[in-house]
């Protein structure tokens, strides 16, 4: 791994916070040449400087010399901080390219962002992806799931890089074309909608069984009882909280799963509830 080459990388990387760093590892460990850049020439040294190996990938101190390492079309994926970020380096990285090559933006792009973008794009001939991708650092690192979208030829031509970097599950890789434009991105916004409500879903019923069910003795229902019950959400057929408490599925220490009402705590009133009903069946212990 080093600094210096000639134009034999097959893919170019610009953004080396965590995520970057990871896909880059991820790219070269399939044995796809890749040639990394950062704004910051000590961030880019640092990550040359902890490499271990002999994957195909090394750095460059600007994007002019990443570009030049780049073999025709030429494939440059971004990894830096949506908004005005991404327009900065488009705006320094588009005057270098050639018609037929291709810009991935792989953050989280507002999915109209994208489309203004892709036009931008196609005044130097070039053709702009917008490409959501999940499953945060070790995703990046291990296989995560890819959601590109833009134009489908462009689309063809990293499609083979992109399945093989991605998740595999039963021998499928988890990328497909999402859509023209910046569907990738809109798909990627709806999953993160998804995905933090659960996360909500998930924090706020454990606030619940601490503060509401172990009433009114607070301990009554200790930790090691709440991450019992939370660990079998995981185990449901659905995987979800809700899914436990519609089945009627008993948390540890027999708890009563009758439908019960009860008056909320100080913080659930000062939500402005003034009495709620759970259907889903816990009865605090009197």
């Amino acid at each position: 791994m080093g600094q210096q080459g000639e134009a034999t990388a097959e893919i170019g990387l610009t953004g080396l916070a965590v995520m970057g760093q990871n896909l880059a590892r991820n790219i070269a460990s399939r044995g796809i040449p890749v040639v990394a850049h950062n704004r910051t020439q000590a961030t880019t040294d640092a990550f040359l400087g902890g490499l271990e190996g002999d994957d195909p990938l090394t750095g460059a101190a600007s994007l002019e010399e990443m570009v030049g390492r780049l073999t025709r079309p030429r494939k440059v994926i971004l990894m830096v901080k949506a908004g005005a970020p991404v327009d900065a380096v488009l705006e320094d990285l588009l005057p270098l390219l050639e018609p037929g090559d291709i810009v991935i933006d792989g953050g989280n792009s507002f999915f109209r962002d994208t489309v203004s973008r892709q036009e931008r794009a196609r005044e130097f001939g070039v053709s702009l992806l917008g490409v959501g991708i999940s499953g945060g650092e070790e995703g990046a690192l291990h296989g995560p799931s890819i959601m590109p979208g833009g134009d489908r030829a462009a689309y063809a031509q990293v499609e083979s890089i992109l399945t093989r970097i991605a998740a595999q599950v039963d021998g499928e890789p988890c990328c497909r074309y999402i859509g023209p434009g910046g569907a990738g991105h809109y798909v990627k916004m709806v999953h993160n909608g998804i995905e933090y409500a659960d996360i909500q879903l998930i924090v706020e019923s454990y606030d619940l069984m601490r503060h509401l069910l172990g009433r009114p003795a607070p301990m009554s229902w200790p930790p090691s009882s709440r991450a019992g019950t939370t660990a079998t959400w995981s185990r449901s057929s659905s995987r979800s909280p809700a899914s436990c408490w519609r089945s009627g599925t008993r948390p540890r220490e027999g708890r009563s799963l009758t439908s019960s009402s009860t008056r909320p705590s100080r913080r659930a009133r000062g939500a402005g509830r003034r009495r709620m009903r759970w259907s889903w069946g816990f009865r605090p212990r009197a």
